[in-house]
Formats: structure tokens, C-alpha cells, sequence
């Protein structure tokens, strides 16, 4: 029974003693490795480069997920819900998630992975991509120009903390996926976009004169340089009045000064109460574009009455007076309820006249300026009477008035952005404080602490091409207060067209894509927020 016993086991199929030869003898060197190189490999299979990512949009759908977190059942509901939204306003929205982002940061992999697909339509840039990385614990939600006036970023970081975050901490993912989109849905259901602007051949040549310190462009060369001085001097006193940058951009043709300066305040990120006013020498013509947060302080006909006084002028070269007609709208506002001055409407002049290049203005605007100047000075400096025993009151030296600054006006004094001055009365001790804002400075108002401390830098991620648009980045720093922000922007795709007669028009349903494009819109991302869990 023995031998047989023993004869049996040797003959079946998988024996222990194949199992046993393969631990002893060389097969098992190559089990070991064998196994760890699949395991490996499972593992490989899970990072995903961005863009090796299942695209959706070929089959019709909006929702990309290998690691199955969705139900079939709720991936169809949020695939007919995210259909329905871009059927009717152009929205479109992909959800991705993915087990591991193959090593690059979550907000970087989402960014690279929207601009690679283009979700949104180009040029009106409506698109928002809600990414879910698993290993990292982390979401990030993606959003493009068109869709941030609608959502801001932190509204996006709100909504993933407190509708997103908490299921997935409780152990239901899919709930929080589910409740994030339904938001997004609800939220852009009603909008209604405009397209941005593309940037003409023109546009492109034309660079920003503010961080040279000027507020006049003049790209053609139409004027000599102290005449281009002449102009910056009468755009400088806003700076001083009214807080306002307003640039002045001359080019020598254009089909249209509106698409320009729109175009050109998109490139340039004109933002508050800043503006640009650009002007045609052939055919003569100007117009000035402003912000929304501009036009709140004017009523339209006073616009109107501006850019039709700054045409004639322009119409015979007289380029101081049409800036002064820009000066003076900006210097006074008007009253939404006021009742505008009667006025006769006056033409453009269609054809150009004879250029008056004698710019015998010059030397009075410069005087002026300097009165202007000296006159400032004088209210400054002025003799001061105590308001409480009507004593002589002295000014105190840069190094004795920080006892009676904040941190923030301290802050504001030593980056130059504001420089104070302390009256005190030596009787009865009262002082008077004076600020006095520099008129060309890098700094900004922090919008959480108000002092003008917050310096900006743009760096270009990815720069245009003809076939698409570029990204890049802002970062916001306040040197008084801990206030840090960093969002993304678009850079218009290179275009072949040299005319810059583009105008903004509203979005219409009926030329965006099916649901059954096998493509994205070609839009990029500029913003969006994330949260952990």
C-alpha cells in the first residue's frame, strides 16, 4: 500500500512534489519576482498620466471612472443631468476620478487635464472639471474664465467642505460626488456667457506701458516723446484724485477702437476703476472702455457726451483735449439719479483732417501740471492751527509719526505706497493725520486688511499657440496681513486675422455641441478651489 500509495501521488496533476521542486530548485527564483512584478504592475495601472485618462466625450458622456466609485445607476443620472445643462446654456462640466495622479500635485493634474481636453467652449471658456484622486485624499474643482463671474473660487472651496467633504469622510464617496455635481448644476443652470475676445495681430503688439511707469502706448510712433509726456502728465493727476489708472493707447489704423480696447483690457486684466482709451489717427476715432465697477459712478450719457467731444478732437489731431474731455468725465462722477445735462449730439468725423502736429499745448500742460504740482505741495506743507486752542501745530519727522500709525500705515510707508504725515499740537497734544498716496505704485488694496499692500506677479504656465489658448497665474501676496490668493487666467489663442473689428456678444445655446461630439468645446481653466478629506 505503501509503494502504491507513493506511485499514485507522484502521478497527479500539480503534486505536492512538483510544488515542493519549485520551492527547492531554481523555480523558485523566479516565483518571487514573478509575483512582485505583477503586483507592481496592478499598482502601475492605477496611476494614470494625465494624459493617458479615458476621455468620455466620444461615447457621449461626461463622467470618467476606472475605479468604479459610481454606480451605473447614478453615473447615468449625473450623465442625463450634466447633458441636460449643456443643451441649455453650453455648460459643459466633467467629472473625473482616478485612483492616483501618477505623482504630480491635484490641482496641477486637474488644470493640465482640462486645458488637454479643453473642456468648455473656446472662446467663451465655460467649462469646470470636478476631479477626485483617491490616494491623495484630495478634490479639486476647475473652472474656466466664462464660469468664474457665476462661481467664484471660494465659493467652489465652501461648497466642497461643507456639501462634498463630509461624505466622503463618512465613508460615501458617491454621495459626495453626486451632491457636488447636483451644486455645479443648480448653480450654472440660469447663467448666460460672453465670449472673451481673441487678441488681434494688433493687440498682441501693443505691451501694457504701466510697469514702465507711463500710461500711454504708443506702439506706431505717431508722437515724439515729449508729446507722449505731455499726454501721461494730463492722465496723471487721476492717479492722485481718484485712485484710477486710465491708459491712453494710440495706433496709427484699426477697423475698431471698441474691440480694441476691450480686447486689450482682457490681455492687460484692467480691473476696479481702471480703464483704457484708445484712439485712431486713420480713420480718426476713439473710445474708451471701463470696468463695471467704473461705469457704477457715471450715468451713460455722460459717457456718451465724453466720447463724442474726445471724437471731434480727435478728428483734428487736438489729442490733449480729448484727454482732457477723458479727465474730466473721470474726475467727476455723476449721481445715478441726477438728471444729465441737455446736450447736442455731435457726429464723428468721417473723414481725417489735417493733423495739427504743432502740439502748441505742450508746454501749457506741462505748466499746468507743475502748477497743479506746486499746488499740492502748498496744501501739504501749509501752516496748521491746532482745532482745540488754535495754537501753531508742528510736523512730526518719518522716524517720530510711527508712534501714531498702525502696523498697516507703517507697512504702507515703508513699501512707498503711502507716506503719512502726523500734525501735533505741543499744548493740548491733538494731532491730525494726512495720507497721501504715491501716484505710481506696484501696490494694491488688500481686500481683507484695506491697507495697499498687496503686490501681484503673473507667471506664464503654458503660453499660446495658433491651435490653443495659453494659462497662466496669478499670485496675490499682502505684505501687512496674512492674505495670500493664487488663481489662473487665460491667454487668448494666437490668431492669423489681422483685423480687430471682434466685439463681445452673448453665448447662444444653438451653436454649442451635442452631447454626442466626440470632443470637448477646446476651452481652458483659469481658476477653481480644493479641498482634502
Amino acid at each position: 500500500m505503501a509503494a502504491g500509495d507513493t506511485f499514485s501521488e507522484s502521478q497527479q496533476p500539480g503534486s505536492r512534489m512538483n510544488f515542493a521542486g519549485l520551492g527547492e530548485g531554481t523555480g523558485m527564483r523566479w516565483a518571487w519576482p514573478f509575483t512582485l512584478w505583477c503586483f507592481l504592475l496592478t499598482l502601475g495601472a492605477w496611476a494614470i498620466p494625465y494624459e493617458n485618462v479615458p476621455n468620455p466625450r466620444p461615447q457621449g458622456r461626461y463622467i470618467s471612472d476606472d475605479t468604479r466609485l459610481l454606480k451605473d445607476s447614478l453615473r447615468d443620472k449625473l450623465n442625463r443631468s450634466l447633458s441636460n445643462l449643456e443643451r441649455s446654456n453650453g455648460t459643459q462640466i466633467a467629472v473625473v476620478i482616478v485612483q492616483d495622479c501618477s505623482g504630480r500635485d491635484v490641482r496641477d493634474y486637474a488644470h493640465r487635464l482640462f486645458n488637454f481636453w479643453g473642456v468648455g467652449q473656446r472662446g467663451v471658456n465655460n467649462g469646470v472639471l470636478f476631479l477626485v484622486a483617491m490616494k491623495e485624499h484630495r478634490m479639486e474643482v476647475a473652472t474656466g474664465d466664462g464660469v468664474r463671474p457665476f462661481v467664484s473660487d471660494a465659493n467652489l472651496e465652501q461648497m466642497l467642505k461643507q456639501e462634498v467633504v463630509p461624505h466622503f469622510k463618512g465613508g460615501h464617496p458617491d454621495q459626495g460626488v453626486d451632491q457636488g455635481v447636483g451644486w455645479l448644476c443648480k448653480r450654472l443652470a440660469s447663467c448666460r456667457y460672453q465670449k472673451s475676445l481673441p487678441i488681434s495681430k494688433l493687440g498682441q503688439r501693443i505691451a501694457d506701458p504701466r510697469p514702465q511707469g507711463s500710461l500711454v502706448a504708443d506702439p506706431d510712433h505717431l508722437l515724439k516723446p515729449d508729446a507722449v509726456r505731455t499726454l501721461h502728465s494730463r492722465l496723471f493727476p487721476l492717479i492722485a484724485g481718484q485712485d484710477v489708472q486710465v491708459v491712453a493707447v494710440l495706433v496709427a489704423s484699426t477697423n475698431s477702437t471698441q474691440a480694441l480696447a476691450q480686447e486689450l483690457a482682457q490681455a492687460w486684466q484692467i480691473q476696479g476703476r481702471d480703464g483704457i482709451f484708445v484712439i485712431s489717427k486713420k480713420p480718426p476715432g476713439c473710445s474708451l472702455y471701463m470696468t463695471p465697477d467704473s461705469l457704477a459712478h457715471y450715468q451713460p450719457q455722460f459717457i456718451q457726451s465724453m466720447q463724442d467731444k474726445a471724437r471731434k478732437a480727435v478728428g483734428n489731431w487736438h489729442l490733449a483735449q480729448a484727454v482732457d474731455e477723458l479727465v474730466s468725465l473721470v474726475s467727476h462722477p455723476q449721481p445715478t439719479r441726477q438728471a444729465p445735462p441737455s446736450r447736442q449730439p455731435v457726429s464723428s468725423p468721417a473723414a481725417s483732417t489735417t493733423p495739427d502736429n504743432s502740439w502748441g499745448l505742450g508746454a501749457l500742460a506741462l505748466g499746468s501740471f507743475a502748477t497743479l504740482g506746486a499746488g499740492a505741495r502748498y496744501l501739504r506743507y501749509r501752516k496748521r492751527k491746532c482745532p482745540n486752542c488754535q495754537g501753531p501745530m508742528i510736523r512730526l519727522d518719518e522716524v517720530s509719526d510711527d508712534e501714531y500709525l498702525t502696523q498697516g500705515e507703517r507697512d504702507e510707508e515703508r513699501l512707498g505706497s503711502v507716506d503719512y504725515d502726523i500734525w501735533l499740537c505741543p499744548a493740548c497734544e491733538v494731532t491730525q493725520k494726512g495720507r497721501y498716496a504715491a501716484w505710481l505704485s506696484n501696490f494694491k488694496s488688500c481686500a481683507r486688511c484695506g491697507y495697499r499692500t498687496l503686490s501681484s506677479t503673473n507667471q506664464v504656465l503654458e503660453s499660446a499657440t495658433e491651435y490653443s489658448e495659453g494659462r497662466g497665474e496669478t499670485v496675490e501676496s499682502c505684505h501687512s496681513c496674512s492674505y495670500h490668493n493664487r488663481s489662473y487666467y487665460t491667454i487668448a489663442r494666437i490668431t492669423v486675422s489681422s483685423s480687430s473689428d471682434s466685439s463681445s456678444s452673448s453665448y447662444d445655446s444653438s451653436s454649442s455641441s451635442s452631447s454626442s461630439d466626440s470632443s470637448w468645446g477646446g476651452g481652458s481653466s483659469s481658476g477653481g478651489a480644493g479641498a482634502s478629506w
